[in-house]
């Protein structure tokens, strides 16, 4: 075993290389000191997810990096862009739409990286490859990194522990049937550096809470260094626990198992928490689409209806305004929301896509009102913008637009944040609640422990979690979380 820092060294020396990194042990650290200190040339960094992108990013920054040495994108977005540049090729000139199509993007890629003249491209364009969350790759992926292996250094990072995204048609990779025997096993981190200063018990006892995990077994949070509720006696309670979190400067995640269940809970938050959006958001785009696809009274009705599915109180404060609207005129008794009510006339009046942004921005203001989906409507509002100023031709095609610039960028998280673990993987929080802790299979439970630095509330229906099946076998995508598996990452 041996620390990020004495890891990093290590892996920037071989040729083909994989670690298991437990989560908070220095993962991505250990992938940005590598490219910072130990490599020369512009390294290559891929990792699943969005969020995964930005935190790489943001530790090359903090490390000093020079933007020059590195590359980061998700697995699925650098394929799709190496696909599409060589479409004579390859036959793939746009983003995939289904997630089966995803997946037969990287059969003719594998084809491209075994051709000469782009084999060359590839040495000019990088030194070396690096890969984060390996455990996440599908055997397709697999694929084409062991076909980018087979021309540039190559090191892979993970912890099989963490493998959630194998559910629909995905099949995810084994450690010891594909990763093993394809690298060289390195010495496993062992640091708890998540907790290094903050709360180094939760720390070390998350580390032995691993290895029962590992072995099926159930983990007691009798004595541990967890606040412990028993789920459903006192719905109000896990409100309180999260409010009471709120009033610190500290970044809090609210974890549940379905994305229903986040939003109800971020609404219940009246506002101080924000619902973690998938980036395949498919009802922004629907939401877009009736506004675009619609024009007067309809288009105003259109962004009511949208707003209402972002803010609370918005849809009953509203009913005066809906019924002036659909009569032309508003009512002599009008007292309330005069302002919302002009903003959404002058949507109705005017075919100008631009006039929505102001509408959206008024119904928020409602003294009533608090935004429990901050993404979705500055996704929104982003989008109309680009419409208006002539950056994009249709709405729904700017809300594309900024869907792909997440995948190359990744995104940031509000501060106080409500989600699955799909979606918070990878990411680290000043504190994290887990709700009905005993419905997760044993890989979602180890990723929703591990998310908090300084402290851990766990609402389960008893103080023992598991034991568990030796591997998983409940792991099944969410309704309406993750609509196209895998799919840009």
């Amino acid at each position: 075993m041996a620390t990020a820092s004495e890891a990093a060294r290590l892996l920037a020396t071989k040729q083909r290389a994989a670690i298991i990194a437990p989560a908070g042990s220095g993962k991505t650290h250990l992938i940005a000191e590598a490219v910072a200190k130990h490599t020369s040339g512009r390294q290559l960094i891929l990792t699943h997810t969005h969020a995964g992108v930005a935190a790489l990013r943001r530790r090359l920054k903090n490390l000093g990096a020079a933007s020059h040495k590195y590359e980061v994108e998700t697995i699925a977005g650098w394929t799709l862009r190496f696909a599409t540049s060589f479409s004579a090729s390859t036959g793939i000139t746009s983003s995939p739409a289904t997630a089966p199509e995803w997946r037969a993007l990287y059969s003719p890629t594998c084809a491209l990286l075994e051709r000469r003249p782009l084999i060359k491209v590839l040495r000019a364009s990088y030194a070396g490859v690096f890969v984060d969350e390996y455990q996440d790759c599908t055997v397709d992926q697999h694929a084409v990194i062991l076909a980018l292996a087979a021309c540039l250094p190559c090191r892979v990072v993970g912890d099989p522990l963490q493998s959630i995204f194998g559910f629909g048609d995905n099949k995810i990779v084994s450690w010891s049937e594909h990763v093993a025997p394809s690298f060289e096993t390195l010495p496993e981190l062992e640091e708890p550096w998540r907790w290094k200063q903050k709360n180094e018990p939760l720390g070390h006892w998350l580390l032995n809470a691993r290895v029962l995990l590992q072995t099926g077994s159930a983990v007691s949070l009798t004595d541990a260094p967890v606040t412990w509720h028993p789920s459903g006696t006192n719905p109000q309670k896990a409100i309180a626990a999260c409010l009471a979190l709120a009033n610190a400067t500290e970044s809090v995640v609210a974890i549940n198992q379905w994305a229903r269940q986040s939003r109800a809970l971020a609404k219940c938050l009246l506002g101080r928490y924000s619902c973690v959006e998938a980036i395949e958001d498919n009802e922004l785009e629907k939401a877009a689409s009736a506004i675009e696809g619609s024009h007067g009274v309809d288009r105003a009705l259109a962004v009511i209806d949208f707003v209402g599915e972002c803010c609370t109180k918005v849809s009953t404060e509203t009913k005066t305004i809906r019924a002036a609207i659909q009569k032309g005129k508003a009512s002599t008794s009008m007292r309330k929301h005069l302002d919302q009510y002009q903003a959404l006339r002058t949507v109705a009046e005017n075919a100008d896509i631009g006039s929505v942004a102001g509408a959206v921005r008024c119904l928020t203001q409602i003294e009533a009102a608090h935004v429990y989906r901050y993404d979705a409507i500055d996704d929104m509002l982003r989008s109309v913008a680009e419409c208006a100023r002539g950056s994009s031709d249709t709405l729904v095609n700017a809300i594309k637009t900024g869907r792909e610039r997440k995948r190359r960028l990744g995104r940031h998280l509000h501060p106080r944040s409500v989600g699955q673990t799909l979606l918070i993987k990878g990411l680290e929080f000043d504190h994290a609640v887990i709700f009905d802790a005993h419905q997760f299979d044993r890989e979602n439970l180890y990723v929703a422990l591990t998310r908090g630095c300084r402290s851990l509330t766990v609402f389960s229906r008893e103080a023992t979690l598991g034991p568990f099946s030796t591997p998983s076998t409940n792991k099944l995508a969410p309704a309406g979380t993750i609509p196209r598996p895998r799919s840009g990452g």
